[in-house]
């Protein structure tokens, strides 16, 4: 079986870039409130603007340009990039996970607006048979799962397969698990995996609430959201790589699925035993999960220290903000410029999906310093 590397990582989060992280300028963002600005809203970066398609940007979504704008900068982590020929990019396949467009309160307000502005919300209810006349056929593909697999992989131009993920937040985990597993048994040579995110959404806020029992009045939440997409470029080389310097080696990618809401000691215990007994003594750097949630945090925490030993632990989420699924990919950035952890070392990032259960990845990082802060 084949060894596959990270050899590019990149973020877009709502005040967060690759650029930032990597050049030191953050290294921990002041947390977001949990109940403010509803929804994520971001702008197309002008050099992705000016090279996309004129019939892509109806269909544009939240996921989709920053989902572009994470693979772009992870693309620029590639120190080889003259191996990446328009043969290369036919056979590179794409892995996405994004959420569901939940956008009928957006279309309702622009038909209540544009067609009936003089009637009030209970005179709606009589014109509601109208909407569908007015809405372009074109908002369907906002809400297919695939929405930000075709725009990554039709503006980058790589078509080696693919397809997108749902698990949560563990969304990430899988995504790696699923590529590192095809590409170690030759089944492909490179994979761009893109995660995105939004908790700052209505229905992530109203999950929350439910979650630790608080209400928009609160101002003491837990957990501190924020939205934004991540993504990883994975090689197996078997032939010239398109970084000579990979950002390092990926040894275990596992999940364990479970029902539950919150994960216990003896769920990452059981998960530890499977995949990672071989590292235990390795001393490894255990970014994780902890989102804020008092039900979560705690019990994960229990289980690396019981089975790692005095385990080196990191919590970036309490800082950056929590994204859910676009967390995994983000926290492994912030490790690998996390000046204290230092070279040489195995991460190990944690990941839960409510309902999906748990999973890991772990990396052995080379020390080879990333690009610098100017990507170019």
């Amino acid at each position: 079986m084949r060894d596959v590397y990270l050899t590019g990582v990149g973020i877009d989060f709502r005040f967060l870039t690759t650029d930032m992280v990597v050049s030191r300028q953050v290294n921990h963002h002041p947390p977001v409130p949990i109940f403010q600005d509803f929804g994520d809203k971001p702008r197309l970066r002008e050099d992705i603007a000016a090279a996309l398609s004129r019939e892509d940007r109806p269909i544009l979504t939240p996921a989709a340009i920053r989902s572009l704008a994470a693979v772009s900068d992870a693309l620029k982590m590639l120190t080889d990039r003259e191996h990446l020929t328009e043969e290369r990019k036919a056979a590179i396949a794409v892995y996405t996970a994004a959420e569901t467009v939940w956008d009928f309160d957006e279309v309702l307000a622009a038909f209540w607006r544009t067609r009936h502005p003089d009637r009030d919300s209970d005179e709606m209810w009589g014109v509601l048979g109208e909407v569908s006349r007015y809405v372009s056929p074109l908002r369907l593909f906002k809400k297919l799962p695939t929405n930000s697999l075709y725009h990554v992989s039709k503006f980058f131009g790589f078509s080696g397969g693919g397809y997108p993920l749902r698990r949560m937040s563990l969304a990430g985990v899988s995504l790696v698990e699923e590529a590192y597993f095809r590409m170690k048994h030759g089944d492909m040579s490179t994979a761009v995996l893109c995660a995105y995110g939004d908790v700052t959404s209505r229905e992530n806020i109203r999950l929350i609430q439910a979650l630790t029992n608080t209400s928009e009045e609160r101002t003491d939440v837990p957990i501190h959201v924020t939205s934004g997409a991540a993504a990883l470029v994975l090689e197996a080389p078997d032939q010239d790589p398109m970084s000579g310097s990979p950002i390092g080696r990926v040894l275990v990618a596992a999940t364990r699925f479970s029902t539950g809401l919150s994960p216990t000691r003896d769920d990452w215990l059981t998960l530890y035993a499977q995949h990672f007994s071989e590292l235990r003594h390795e001393n490894p750097v255990v970014v994780l999960y902890d989102n804020g949630n008092p039900l979560i945090g705690p019990p994960e925490l229990a289980a690396a220290e019981a089975f790692f030993g005095n385990a080196d632990v990191r919590r970036y989420k309490r800082g950056i903000g929590y994204s859910a699924a676009a967390n995994t990919y983000a926290d492994l950035l912030f490790a690998l410029c996390d000046d204290s952890i230092g070279s040489d070392r195995v991460i190990i990032v944690n990941g839960v999906g409510v309902g999906m259960g748990i999973g890991a990845i772990a990396l052995h990082a080379s020390g080879a310093p990333l690009p610098g802060s100017t990507l170019q």
